[in-house]
């Protein structure tokens, strides 16, 4: 009413707005803290999902790696193979050499053995002589010089042989190096990459460590702010309470008078 001391209204906004004020501070805080904590469940199941496409890439490198070894593995064993192979085929061919020399040896020794032991006989000696052994002589030559020439082939043939076995060995060395250059790069590729994802990661970890930190700082200071308002406002109420008191009094002195 007018005139009174006390006046209900203008008493009561204060209050209202600072009840009105915590209230809305409360709100806002509780959608900050939803929102921030979504945030962090994303981001958790952002590292998770790229987490897991770093261990699957690991994997599938590590069976083409797995796979590219098997293959090497494979080759060398055809290489080994086929290396034995040639080596038999010289032994034979230097086997049928030896074997061909011996048997011309032994066929002079056999005809000069049977004329040392009288084996032709005396009326046909002059014949021999004169006929057989001419022809004989004619025919070992043929013999020695289709010998000499197979000889002269054969070896050609081995040594073109031995030439292209080495420059096919040369060749494997050198291919067999490759791919272990290769796949040495391609380790160190992998491990450079894995390198750099426990990198990624460990940026990762920092990175969400300083936003729990920085969302941490930031709910202690909201904490302080509210027990700040909230100390203010119990100030507030303290004043207040003194001010209705001191206008009691005022209204009791009055009453007296």
């Amino acid at each position: 009413m007018p005139g009174d001391l006390f006046n209900f209204n203008l008493s009561i906004e204060p209050i209202l707005d600072v009840i009105v004020g915590k209230c809305l501070d409360q709100g806002s805080s509780e959608v900050i803290q939803e929102q921030t904590l979504k945030v962090i469940q994303a981001h958790h199941a952002e590292y998770k999902s790229r987490k897991m496409a770093a261990a699957e890439e690991s994997k599938r490198l590590t069976t083409e790696s797995l796979r590219r070894f098997e293959a090497k593995e494979t080759l060398l064993r055809e290489r080994r193979a086929r290396h034995i192979r040639e080596h038999i085929l010289a032994q034979k061919v230097g086997s049928r050499n030896m074997s061909l020399n011996f048997v011309a040896g032994l066929q002079n020794l056999v005809l000069g053995r049977l004329e040392h032991s009288s084996f032709f006989h005396d009326p046909l000696k002059y014949q021999v002589r004169q006929t057989f052994f001419p022809w004989l002589m004619a025919e070992v030559d043929k013999e020695l010089g289709r010998i000499q020439g197979s000889r002269d082939c054969v070896d050609t043939m081995v040594k073109d042989t031995i030439k292209l076995v080495g420059d096919e060995q040369q060749k494997q060395k050198e291919y067999l190096q490759s791919i272990i250059d290769l796949e040495e790069a391609k380790h160190q590729a992998i491990r450079d990459e894995q390198a750099r994802i426990i990198g990624i990661q460990e940026m990762r970890a920092k990175e969400d460590a300083d936003f729990l930190e920085e969302v941490a700082l930031h709910e202690a200071k909201m904490e302080e702010e509210r027990l700040a308002e909230e100390a203010a406002e119990r100030e507030d109420e303290e004043d207040g309470g003194d001010d209705e008191s001191s206008q009691r009094d005022v209204s009791d002195v009055e009453s007296d008078a």
